[in-house]
């Protein structure tokens, strides 16, 4: 029964008009040479775009951190109306850190780590310098600013640079915002 099914399928394929030597129509492909030309040039566009691209990291950077303080000020604003806890901004320029801080009481004589992410400390990147800090007071190699329902809302400046621009972000009040100098 077996050389039976093995007959069938050798007359198969004598009786097939393609044999093994005959060449199969397929659409034609790449040569190494278009290949070799096409990675030259993607090779070259990458030349001209990268410099530019990591240029623009510092000022993307620039941004976010600008964001960072604008967000953690708010916060601490909105904090401190929600819980008449004070809360401040504490920027070291010397560590180059920045983060938010609760008071412990209402008092607001020991501060402790805000609750949540918004509490983690953040540093600056190495390219970006804090260049002017007014409104805030002097603790150690600290400047705080007090967000506090029982004083008036402070005035502050921060300014952030970079080898091209500054930043400045501005607290009026309850108002804070981020502008270009």
């Amino acid at each position: 029964m077996v050389s039976m099914e093995i007959m069938m399928i050798l007359q198969t394929t004598q009786n097939t008009d393609m044999k093994l030597n005959d060449k199969i129509d397929c659409p034609s492909a790449f040569t190494l040479l278009e290949l070799m030309i096409v990675l030259a040039i993607i090779s070259a566009m990458m030349t001209i775009v990268l410099p530019y691209a990591a240029s623009n990291t510092d000022h993307l950077q620039m941004k976010q951190h600008c964001l960072n303080i604008v967000e953690l000020a708010r916060y601490g604003i909105n904090l401190a109306a929600a819980t008449s806890r004070p809360s401040r901004l504490v920027i070291n320029p010397v560590k180059r850190t920045y983060c938010l801080q609760t008071a412990c009481d209402k008092t607001g004589r020991d501060f402790e780590k805000s609750p949540g992410y918004i509490g983690n400390v953040h540093s600056f990147s190495d390219k970006l310098a804090v260049t002017d800090i007014t409104g805030f007071e002097v603790q150690g190699k600290s400047y705080c600013l007090t967000f506090d329902t029982q004083l008036p809302w402070p005035n502050a400046n921060i300014a952030l640079s970079s080898n091209k621009t500054t930043k400045t972000i501005k607290i009026r009040g309850k108002q804070v915002e981020c502008k270009q100098k």
